[in-house]
């Protein structure tokens, strides 16, 4: 069996692993146009601040490939997919083909039509992105001439880039359109208390606006005007309001696109010899009941593991995915799983524990006995539990106040869920 995978991010690799857990001996190569092989990309963050140096960087070993008797063919771009040839051609005339094939081609930035900027960045101009280790080493190439930056942004990207920005000593400022940042993966609350601890940390953080327009002169840029009419001088601009499914390959092979590549329960697409995992795809998501893109890293490895195995004739069925965001700003954690900002409805209950002066937050949505959503902020060690509540749609009746308690933990549930949940 020959199995092609196009995509290096978590999702190739984990259906790498996917593949070798059934077929040790097929032929496997993994494609990506990136200069590097999978690599941690939330680490880019902590890479250019200067946490993680390019040695932490790899999700694997160096020899870990070659262990598994995997091709990695990195800075090769596929441009199209022949589904009838079962073939894959790559930027410069080289065709793959393959028996099996999965699609992990996750995201692309979004780059709103922001004057001044045509659109996209410009590294010379020091207007950048910030989802790739390439984006994190341009930046760094060019910060001797950074002093000022505005982050165009505030959800989780924005505000990693902002966060290691500042830790090299950027005086950085925040724009965010919504009234609060985290808008999409918190709530209100939690979006305030990481706001505050941001703000402590010397970050300058501005809602309800957003940039009309960057100001560059010969040198690069220099301003940026907002909605509102305020202008900010900058030496640089970082835009990160978020990533689009990277579907253009797959639509090169005519699959079913609904904003991700439609997959079926078993991850495969409209191509039945076609398999597509993580951020570019559309699988099922267990609160939503239905299929939509949820670009979360845990979900993009464990679709990749699965559609690796499914790829090699498991014939397993994808249990769905569930959305979980967990981050950490200087020193405040924040988790957020499920459903977390629910719409007013009769049958959702939602309540809360706050504790301003300690920085610690939980929230519980539940529909009936069941719990859809959990926030954390400040005390987030047992958000596994949680999680797993959400996942197995646990009955917690009884038990609300308990999950509001930083104590909560498996002791409290009914000794069979307990005994169940702590032999998984």
């Amino acid at each position: 069996m020959n199995y092609v995978i196009v995509g290096g991010g978590v999702a190739g690799l984990g259906c790498v692993e996917g593949i070798r857990s059934v077929d040790t001996k097929g032929k496997v190569t993994l494609i990506t146009e990136e200069a590097y092989p999978p690599y941690s990309r939330p680490g880019i963050s902590y890479w250019l601040s200067g946490k993680l140096t390019d040695a932490g960087m790899p999700l694997r070993e160096e020899d870990f490939y070659d262990d598994l008797d995997v091709t990695v063919k990195t800075g090769a771009r596929a441009e199209k997919i022949d589904g009838k040839k079962k073939a894959v051609a790559l930027e410069g005339g080289e065709s793959i083909s393959y028996d099996r094939l999965l699609i992990a081609t996750g995201g692309v930035p979004i780059f709103p039509p922001i004057t001044g900027t045509e659109g996209k960045s410009d590294p010379d101009r020091r207007i950048f992105t910030f989802t790739t280790y390439r984006d994190a080493k341009e930046i760094a190439d060019r910060k001797d001439a950074i002093k000022k930056a505005v982050v165009i942004g505030g959800g989780l990207i924005g505000l990693k880039a902002a966060e290691a920005l500042n830790d090299i000593g950027v005086k950085v400022t925040v724009l965010e359109l919504m009234d609060r940042v985290l808008s999409v993966a918190f709530d209100r609350i939690a979006g305030d208390l990481v706001e505050k601890r941001l703000e402590k940390a010397g970050i300058a953080v501005i809602t309800e606006d957003t940039a009309d327009e960057v100001i560059t002169g010969k040198d690069g840029v220099k301003a940026v005007k907002l909605r509102s009419g305020r202008e900010i001088e900058t030496d640089a601009v970082v835009v990160a309001i978020g990533v689009r499914p990277s579907v253009s390959l797959a639509e090169t092979a005519g699959l079913e696109i609904d904003r991700g590549i439609v997959v079926d329960e078993k991850l495969a697409t409209s191509n039945a010899d076609i398999y597509a995992a993580g951020d570019a795809a559309s699988a099922y998501d267990i609160i939503a009941k239905e299929r939509r893109v949820t670009p979360i890293l845990p979900n993009a490895l464990r679709q990749g593991r699965q559609a690796g195995r499914n790829m090699a004739g498991a014939d397993e069925s994808y249990e769905g995915g569930l959305s979980m965001n967990a981050i950490g700003f200087y020193g405040l954690d924040t988790i957020s799983i499920g459903l977390v900002n629910p719409e007013e409805n009769k049958k959702i209950t939602v309540l809360t524990r706050l504790d301003e002066e300690a920085e610690t937050y939980r929230k519980l949505v539940l529909e009936g006995n069941r719990l859809l959503g959990v926030v954390l902020v400040g005390d987030v060690a047992r958000a596994g539990i949680f999680a797993g509540l959400i996942r197995d749609s646990v009955d917690v009746a009884g038990l609300e106040e308990k999950m509001l308690s930083p104590d909560f933990g498996h002791v409290h549930l009914e000794k069979d869920v307990r005994k169940e949940r702590l032999a998984q």
